[in-house]
C-alpha cells in the first residue's frame, strides 16, 4: 500500500508538469482525474462497506481435541461493486487454555455474489473454542486507500475431553450388584420392578409396557414407565485446586472424570458427578444416567476456574453429603496436603486418583496418574484390592 502511495505521487507531481507545459484542456483534464480518482475510488469502497456482511458456520460441538476442525466463513456483497482486495481479521480464543490466536485472511468478491472461505483449525487444549470475525477491511482498487468495518460475529465450538479406555479399571465393578431397593425420583429407567410413572401411550412404546389393567378401566392406552436404579451408585468427586497454568494437569482432571464416567455408564452403572464452582460459589452433584449427561458434565467442567483452597470439593461434599452411602467414591484430585493424609483415610471405600508425575504421599487407595502422558496412564490403570 505504501509502494501504491509513492507511486501515485509520483504520477500526481507527473501530470502536474505536463499540465504547466502544455497549457491545453487534455492536460488539465487529466491532472483533475488523477486528483478526483482517490477520492471517487473512496466513496465506492464505503458504499461497499455499507452493504458487505459475513456469518461463520461450522458444528457446534466436536468430539475431541486433536482433530482439525473445518469452518467456513460466508461473506456476502450486496453492493453493485467489486471487491478485488479484502482483508479479513479472524481470532481463535480457547477460554479453557486462555490461548489466543489471530489469523488474516484475503479475499476477492464480485459484485452481489457471496465468498465462502473455508479453513481448518486444530485445538491442542479442550475447552470452549470462540472463533471471532474482528474486523473486514477494503481496499480500493489501486490500494491507495482503505476502510475498516468492525465486525461482531463470533462461533462457539466446544472441543470435548478426549475419553479414553479404563480396559482394566473396570475389573472393581461387581455389575450384578445394581439391582438395588432404592430408585431415582427425577428419571425413569428399565427397572420392571418398581412403576416410576403412568401415562398415556405415545407411538413408539413397548407393547409389554402397556398396563392392560388400568388401559380398560379408563378406556384407554396406559403405559408404565420404570423405575432408575440408584442404590449401590458411585459418585466421582472432581477437585479443581491447581495452578491455572498448568494446563496440561487441569486438562488431565477433566479427562480423567470423563473418562471414569463413560466407563461407568458403559456398564450401565448410575452414578454421579460432584465439583464445587468457585466462581458461583456452588457446590454441584449431578447424576450421570445418559451420554447427554455427561456431554452436559464435561462443558461445566471446562467453564470452571481453578482454586487455591485445599480439599474444597471434598470438604463440600462430606457437608452435603448427608451421610449417603456410595458403593464406591472416586476422588479426582492434583493436590493433597500432607497435613490432610489423615482426613483421606478416614473417608470409607475411596479410591484416589492423583494427577501427578509421582506421588509424594503414601496412602493406600492413592493411583498416581501422569498428566503428561495420560493416554498410556489411564488405560494401564489397575485398581486395588484385585
Amino acid at each position: 500500500m505504501l509502494k501504491t502511495k509513492i507511486i501515485y505521487f509520483f504520477i500526481v507531481i507527473g501530470t502536474l508538469l505536463f499540465t504547466i507545459l502544455y497549457s491545453d484542456y487534455f492536460p488539465l483534464a487529466i491532472f483533475i482525474t488523477v486528483l478526483l480518482l482517490p477520492i471517487v475510488l473512496n466513496i465506492i469502497i464505503r458504499i461497499i462497506k455499507k452493504n458487505i456482511n459475513l456469518n461463520i458456520e461450522s458444528s457446534d460441538v466436536l468430539e475431541s481435541k486433536d482433530k482439525e476442525i473445518s469452518v467456513k466463513i460466508v461473506i456476502k456483497n450486496n453492493s453493485i461493486f467489486p471487491v478485488l482486495n479484502g482483508e479479513l481479521k479472524l481470532s481463535c480464543y480457547n477460554k479453557f487454555s486462555n490461548n489466543k490466536e489471530i489469523e488474516y485472511i484475503n479475499f476477492p468478491i464480485n459484485s452481489k455474489e457471496g465468498e465462502s472461505i473455508t479453513f481448518k483449525i486444530k485445538s491442542k487444549y479442550c475447552g470452549k473454542l470462540i472463533i471471532q470475525a474482528e474486523s473486514l477491511k477494503i481496499y480500493d482498487y489501486l490500494t491507495i486507500s482503505s476502510v475498516k468495518k468492525k465486525l461482531n460475529k463470533s462461533k462457539e465450538i466446544i472441543i470435548l475431553p478426549n475419553i479414553y479406555n479404563l480396559s482394566l479399571f473396570n475389573k472393581i465393578l461387581d455389575v450384578n450388584s445394581l439391582d438395588g431397593e432404592s430408585f431415582s425420583k427425577d428419571k425413569s429407567g428399565d427397572d420392571p420392578s418398581e412403576v416410576f410413572n403412568i401415562r398415556e401411550y405415545v407411538e413408539g412404546d413397548k407393547i409389554q409396557r402397556i398396563h392392560w389393567k388400568l388401559s380398560s378401566k379408563v378406556n384407554n392406552i396406559m403405559i408404565k414407565e420404570y423405575s432408575q436404579p440408584i442404590s449401590n451408585s458411585s459418585i466421582i468427586i472432581v477437585e479443581f485446586c491447581e495452578n491455572k497454568n498448568n494446563i496440561n494437569i487441569i486438562q488431565g482432571i477433566v479427562e480423567t472424570t470423563i473418562s471414569l464416567s463413560y466407563m461407568l455408564l458403559s456398564y450401565n452403572y448410575i452414578h454421579y458427578i460432584c465439583w464445587h464452582d468457585k466462581g458461583k460459589d456452588y457446590f454441584n452433584k449431578v447424576i450421570i444416567s445418559s451420554k447427554e449427561d455427561i456431554l452436559k458434565v464435561a462443558c461445566e467442567l471446562l467453564s470452571l476456574t481453578t482454586y487455591e483452597e485445599e480439599l474444597l470439593a471434598l470438604k463440600h461434599y462430606d457437608i452435603e453429603s448427608n451421610g449417603e452411602k456410595y458403593f464406591k467414591k472416586f476422588y479426582v484430585t492434583s493436590n493433597i496436603p500432607k497435613k490432610d493424609i489423615s482426613y483421606l483415610e478416614e473417608n470409607e471405600n475411596m479410591d484416589i486418583l492423583y494427577l501427578k508425575d509421582k506421588s509424594e504421599v503414601n496412602l493406600s487407595n492413592l493411583k498416581v496418574i501422569d498428566a503428561n502422558n495420560l493416554k498410556e496412564s489411564l488405560e494401564n490403570l489397575v485398581m486395588w484390592g484385585e
